[in-house]
């Protein structure tokens, strides 16, 4: 662990990417609300959201091994969607969810909040970017001129392993030479970014919209720092 100015040891913070740092424009949920009116229905957006997360622990469409498509992938867990959501009277749910959302222009962004907190933190925390994201994130960052603060970016892709392959974490480690139980990994997917990183002894957190009662969760990157300065 490096150290800051004042000599204290600072900090390092594994960032997941996608609903951590970078988000849709259009958020999943309010997409789904909006297609769930085309039948007159209507649903709470923390089910929504709730919905979307037990369908990411349970899907995990790889960008190293596409055994399926990514339309087979998005049609079982659309399935899912429409079975926890007791959706199983709109006929051909799955197929026509799918392109409702394919037909959608809809762009990954990292709002101005995100990139004055990471711009304005980064000498006090040493920031790295672990995630399964497709090598797209380099054209995010560079786009958003972030992509320097962080010290090292583990792509699935560019390294050939993917979350929650534990090598995955075993490379990040050893590559990054830091010591996991004075580190931080945070993200939005309870299996990734928490249940296998606790097992290196990763300090973990979520970043989500609703509560999470089964880990230390944030709202925000904002909330998050505004936590573990105060520890």
């Amino acid at each position: 662990m490096s150290k800051n100015k004042n000599n204290k040891k600072k900090i390092n913070i594994f960032f997941d990417f996608a609903n951590t740092i970078c988000f849709l424009k259009k958020r999943r949920e309010l997409i789904l609300s909006k297609f769930l009116k085309k039948f007159k229905i209507q649903r709470n957006n923390d089910e929504l959201v709730n919905t979307f997360k037990k369908a990411d622990e349970k899907f995990f469409y790889s960008e190293l091994n596409k055994i399926v498509t990514k339309k087979k992938f998005y049609i079982g867990y659309n399935r899912f969607i429409q079975k926890r959501l007791k959706l199983n009277f709109i006929k051909n749910f799955s197929l026509d969810y799918y392109y409702y959302v394919k037909n959608i222009k809809n762009n990954w962004i990292i709002d101005k909040e995100t990139i004055k907190i990471l711009k304005f933190k980064q000498k006090k925390y040493n920031f790295y970017l672990a995630s399964n994201f497709s090598l797209y994130a380099f054209k995010i960052l560079n786009k958003y001129k972030i992509r320097d603060i962080f010290k090292e970016i583990y792509i699935s892709k560019d390294i050939g392993l993917e979350k929650p392959n534990k090598n995955f974490y075993k490379y990040i480690i050893n590559h990054s030479q830091v010591i996991p139980r004075e580190s931080y990994f945070i993200g939005d997917n309870y299996i990734l970014d928490h249940k296998v990183p606790r097992l290196f002894r990763f300090k973990t957190a979520l970043i989500t919209s609703c509560n999470e009662k089964r880990i230390l969760n944030f709202k925000n990157l904002k909330s998050f720092f505004k936590y573990i300065e105060k520890k």
